[in-house]
């Protein structure tokens, strides 16, 4: 066991000499997110816009029409994914994290969900 610990040691402090540049970037990073907050939610809302069609303001109106709350789950929503319609590219509502990749599990099929709700139905 002693023998197994020590190589584990000394793996680490191998691994950590070698990878330096790896974490000065990661810390570089780190440092500019906490310099520049601000640029990057507006980078975050751009990129949000051109993948989802939710603008700030957009998002904000279906954040308050939702009552801060998930459509589908209607628990609260920390951090809200933006829902759109991959095919239109129309945006839909404001998801939570668990509810988000669920509707993509499905392939937003609402036969499968049906099915899946039926499945729990028969076994419940």
């Amino acid at each position: 066991m002693h023998n197994t610990k020590e190589k584990r040691r000394a793996y680490a402090r191998k691994y950590y000499h070698a990878n330096k540049h790896r974490r000065k970037a990661q810390d570089q990073r780190a440092w500019w997110k906490a310099q520049n907050h601000e640029t990057l939610k507006r980078y975050q809302a751009k990129a949000r816009e051109r993948k989802t069609g939710f603008t700030p303001a957009l998002f904000d109106q279906r954040l308050a029409a939702q009552n801060g709350k998930c459509a589908i789950c209607a628990c609260d929503l920390r951090s809200a994914c933006a829902d759109h319609n991959h095919t239109t590219h129309q945006p839909r509502g404001l998801l939570c994290n668990r509810c988000n990749p669920m509707l993509g599990m499905a392939k937003d099929n609402p036969d499968i969900l049906r099915r899946a709700a039926e499945y729990l139905d028969r076994w419940n």
